[in-house]
């Protein structure tokens, strides 16, 4: 993704994921979330893209909105019925969803016009599961340093976890350093991506160049035997 690109991933991820930190404590949790988040962005997005006479681009995001929220209400019910505690815990604070979900928003509505429907498509789903494995690996970190288990088993004997990792400064420390780690990966894979298309550039003047030199070769060798 280039850097002037209206998706930028990495910090877009990131603000969606900061919503919902405080309720997040377990692996567990954090891919109920992943669940909610994704399948309700990805249908309240269609739903909303499909009504082709709504133009305005603040009247889609509203609606958007309005359909993200219906969904996770409805959701929210559902979970009450479902006798699962992480699913239990999940459910008593969903409503943090719907933040996320605006946020992922934003550029499928506002840019939808200058995306062809493959574009369209494909950046959804990629914001999608960026968020689902920036989200599960912050989860599973949590759990890891804070309740020394990982989906409820204990990984270190006599580890208990630590107690800031599961307050709200600890949160935000870990969220840090992954939107940091995440952001120099995203920086070197696009020095190398750079790197590689000036060799491509380089070698294809060079082939051009070489052609060039040889039919002009041809070309003389042809007058020359016409002489």
């Amino acid at each position: 993704m280039e850097k002037n690109s209206p998706v930028n991933s990495v910090y877009l991820i990131a603000l969606a994921v900061s919503s919902i930190l405080l309720v997040v404590n377990s692996l567990y949790q954090a891919l109920i979330y992943c669940a909610v988040v994704v399948a309700v962005f990805l249908v309240s997005v269609c739903v909303v893209s499909m009504i082709e006479k709504v133009a305005d681009k603040h009247v889609r995001f509203l609606m958007f909105a309005l359909v993200s929220a219906a969904l996770i209400t409805i959701i929210k019910i559902v979970f009450g019925y479902i006798n699962v505690k992480e699913i239990v815990l999940a459910g008593e604070s969903i409503e943090f969803a719907c933040l996320p979900c605006l946020l992922l928003a934003i550029v499928p509505i506002y840019f939808e016009n200058n995306m062809s429907v493959k574009e369209f498509f494909v950046d959804s789903l990629l914001m999608s599961m960026g968020l689902v494995l920036m989200l599960a690996l912050y989860g599973a970190i949590i759990e890891i340093l804070g309740h020394g288990t990982i989906a409820n088993v204990q990984i270190f004997k006599g580890f208990a976890g630590v107690e800031f990792f599961t307050k709200a400064y600890g949160a935000f420390l870990v969220i840090g350093i992954l939107t940091i780690l995440f952001n120099i990966v995203r920086r070197t894979y696009l020095k190398k991506t750079r790197r590689y298309n000036m060799l491509v550039e380089k070698y294809k003047v060079q082939i051009r160049e070489i052609r060039d030199t040889q039919l002009r070769v041809r070309a003389g060798e042809r007058r020359d035997y016409n002489e």
